[in-house]
């Protein structure tokens, strides 16, 4: 693919992430540029995050590795953390029982209030419960769970930016480059739901100045963006013409 014009100083540019953390899909967009050049959606691209890809994008969850010593049955099994294709993977392991797996899918709807989405993250805080009656883990809040998923998510993304430009920086030079991260969040999320996703991502290491919008918002900005209503709108470029959203917005026009 065309990469995006990478400056020849990292620590004088920037990296603007931007996060759909969705119920059946999680995808990070990025661009790279100077400190304050705007940015084009015709320079932004999609960062690889390979341990997504599979039947079941946005299931994780732990997975026993080995067995308490016979001479120290105190000591639990040890348990270590997959999520993607990485989890299929190891749910075909043969020797794994009932207690030696715990799954939970879809983190993103326990950002929402309705009854079923409520009796869906009790079922996580259910298996979390299990979970840390297995494991010696301290924490096993819902926040915990979110934080280290976004943590590899981050892993991941980074990752994948650093190998399209190690042609250009080494990785302890990018690391020089500074991060803008923006999360989407569900239109009718909690306020406390909301508060709670924005302490996991600061928790998954995260840097300062992460930013939170609605969906609404992160399509609203994405549109005024690439057609720039000052410069001319053209709807039907967009084949949007006889929209309601269109509508309203001639008659707004219109009146100022």
């Amino acid at each position: 693919m065309d990469l995006p014009r990478a400056p020849r100083v990292a620590s004088e540019h920037e990296v603007r992430l931007s996060v759909d953390y969705g119920t059946t899909q999680l995808k990070v967009a990025y661009h790279v540029a100077a400190k304050g050049k705007p940015t084009s959606t015709r320079q932004t691209f999609v960062a690889s995050l390979q341990a997504q890809y599979g039947q079941l994008p946005q299931v994780l969850g732990f997975v026993k590795q080995r067995e308490a010593p016979s001479d120290a049955p105190e000591t639990r099994a040890s348990f270590a953390f997959f999520w993607g294709a990485e989890f299929e993977e190891q749910l075909d392991r043969t020797d794994l029982g009932a207690d030696d797996v715990f799954v939970f899918n879809n983190l993103k709807i326990c950002l929402y209030s309705s009854r079923f989405q409520i009796q869906h993250r009790e079922n996580i805080e259910r298996e979390l419960e299990r979970y840390a009656l297995a494991s010696d883990e301290p924490d096993t809040s819902l926040e915990w769970l979110l934080a280290l998923h976004l943590s590899k998510v981050r892993q991941r993304a980074i990752q994948s930016i650093q190998a399209e430009f190690d042609w250009l920086w080494p990785v302890e030079e990018f690391s020089a480059v500074h991060q803008q991260w923006v999360f989407s969040v569900p239109e009718v999320a909690t306020s406390a739901s909301n508060q709670m996703f924005a302490r996991a991502i600061m928790r998954a290491g995260y840097p300062e100045g992460i930013m939170l919008v609605t969906e609404t918002e992160a399509a609203s900005a994405w549109l005024m963006h690439e057609y720039d209503l000052a410069r001319g709108w053209s709807p039907e470029r967009l084949g949007v013409s006889r929209s309601p959203l269109v509508t309203t917005h001639r008659v707004l026009t219109q009146c100022h």
